[in-house]
């Protein structure tokens, strides 16, 4: 009884961190909402209007500020997926050491089971740009082609729980 205690607490601690882990990718993707809309304000700065220009760069200040409460950098977020998933990152650099440190990212957040969009949100780059990435991660891995990217890694997470 007391063992099946300790397993109910220990899953309540994983599923609570889990759903840390997806709260903190969804920071990401915030974060990188907000500096696409501050870009697109500096685009529409008019030069010529001092009162437009110093209310635009006030804007623009504020926003930085609420960027920066929203920021949940990288480290940060890698320190908790290991807590929840240990051994993930160590176990494909010793299966796959060609991967680079941008797709062990992807591969974290695939791992989440983000979808693409999520994914290529938080790692500021286009869908586009995530396809190709995501092209040279299965061809890294020998992935085979029918095989779900996402699927792969979760299929990962799972046999790395049963070892």
């Amino acid at each position: 009884e007391q063992k099946q205690q300790k397993n109910t607490e220990l899953e309540s601690t994983l599923e609570y961190k889990k759903r840390e882990l997806i709260s903190y990718s969804l920071n990401f993707v915030q974060k990188n909402n907000l500096i696409n809309e501050i870009g697109q304000e500096l685009k529409n700065v008019n030069l010529n209007n001092d009162d437009l220009l110093r209310n635009t760069l006030q804007k623009l200040k504020n926003k930085t500020n609420a960027g920066l409460r929203i920021d949940k950098n990288w480290e940060h977020f890698k320190v908790r997926f290991e807590e929840i998933n240990p051994g993930f990152f160590k176990h494909l650099i010793s299966q796959f050491p060609a991967l680079t440190a941008n797709e062990l990212k992807i591969c974290a957040l695939a791992s989440l089971n983000l979808s693409s969009k999520e994914i290529a949100t938080i790692n500021d780059m286009s869908t586009h740009s995530l396809k190709v990435a995501r092209y040279r991660i299965r061809k890294k891995l020998k992935m085979e082609a029918e095989q779900g990217f996402n699927e792969f890694f979760l299929m990962h997470m799972q046999s790395l729980e049963n070892a």
